[in-house]
């Protein structure tokens, strides 16, 4: 079992959020991740901005991090990026073949 935390960080109204929620259910269930967090902004608007800032406050070794534009933002403790809600089933899937 890892010892990482998987945070998903979204608006309220997208889709893509609560998938991405789903999945780390099951990342939890077969024990890919201690535990999961769901961060969630009322708007659009509201998250984009909380994106901007986090992304010049916090550093992953990953060049796609610098270009997410998308809702969510999945990554693991704060010190690895993961993607969106795509990126989070293919990490949950090439970890449970």
């Amino acid at each position: 079992m890892s010892d990482k935390n998987i945070i998903i960080t979204g608006f309220e109204s997208c889709s893509h959020f609560y998938q991405a929620c789903i999945f780390a259910s099951m990342c939890k269930k077969h024990g890919l991740c201690k535990d999961y967090t769901m961060k969630s902004f009322a708007t659009r608007l509201d998250y984009l901005e909380w994106l901007k800032i986090f992304k010049e406050k916090h550093f992953f070794c990953d060049s796609k991090f610098k270009n997410h534009k998308s809702c969510p933002l999945v990554y693991l403790d704060n010190d690895q990026y993961i993607g969106g809600c795509d990126n989070l089933k293919i990490w949950f899937r090439n970890r449970t073949k």
